[in-house]
């Protein structure tokens, strides 16, 4: 009800931040998930976990491929490192920036920004930066952008 709302509505733009996989997803939001036919209405950013694991580097890269093949919404998964999100928030444009660590262990290690999505204003759906397009993941569907 909720999501044909927002698309009855004509929000355009919609982004949602969830966590608690503790891996990095970029999902499409759509009013109906049983039919892809669905007009895209937002995106969900699913930000990495600073300190907490989820799944081996092995089974991210054996089942980040299925997720992607099982889930035609899913556009984007990383489940192989560390770290958070960094949201920059202009009237045009929404950016993500997945900022990852080098060794969760130590306080002073490195972070760097692994990928960036963004979402334009009135626009449905995030598309990867392209000076970033080459980073690491076990998923990445083409944007058609």
């Amino acid at each position: 009800e909720v999501l044909t709302h927002v698309h009855d509505a004509g929000l355009e733009d919609l982004v949602v931040i969830t966590g608690d996989w503790h891996s990095a997803f970029v999902d499409d939001v759509r009013p109906d998930y049983d039919d892809t036919s669905s007009p895209v209405i937002g995106t969900e950013f699913t930000a990495h976990s600073v300190t907490s694991g989820a799944y081996s580097a092995d089974w991210n890269k054996t089942n980040g491929p299925l997720m992607g093949a099982a889930n035609p919404h899913l556009q984007y998964f990383e489940g192989n490192r560390y770290g958070y999100d960094v949201y920059e928030v202009t009237p045009e444009r929404w950016s993500t920036h997945m900022r990852v660590i080098g060794d969760r262990r130590d306080p002073v290690s490195p972070v760097t920004t692994l990928t960036t999505f963004h979402v334009d204003r009135g626009r449905a759906g995030a598309y990867e930066d392209e000076a970033t397009k080459g980073s690491p993941a076990q998923y990445r569907r083409p944007t058609g952008r």
